[in-house]
């Protein structure tokens, strides 16, 4: 996906017979002007992100939070229920292969 980008057609010579007239004649000129704006523009690259929720014990708390940074995770939230910690975190989805669930 591209965000931020615009171009306008400002200037297009068509053949004067309708025949000869459509598509064929206006796209490459749209291409070129989309072609041009990503070359000039800025480039954005977009990475998915996974939101994931972690129950573990206390006594294991500190290296689930460590794996998650490892693996360039974000942690949004940690809270307590009865014995189990919860930790929500944002982390990469390419960083998720190998994580068990």
């Amino acid at each position: 996906r591209v965000f931020g980008l615009k171009i306008r057609l400002v200037d297009a010579k068509l053949h004067e017979d309708s025949i000869h007239r459509g598509p064929a004649q206006t796209i490459p000129a749209a291409r070129s002007g989309i072609y041009g704006a990503m070359c000039l523009g800025e480039r954005m690259l977009l990475e998915p992100f996974q939101k994931v929720t972690v129950n573990v014990p206390q006594e294991v708390l500190a290296g689930a939070t460590r794996e998650l940074q490892r693996r360039r995770g974000e942690i949004l939230d940690m809270t307590s229920v009865g014995d189990l910690q919860t930790v929500i975190a944002k982390v990469p989805v390419a960083e998720m292969f190998g994580f068990a669930s």
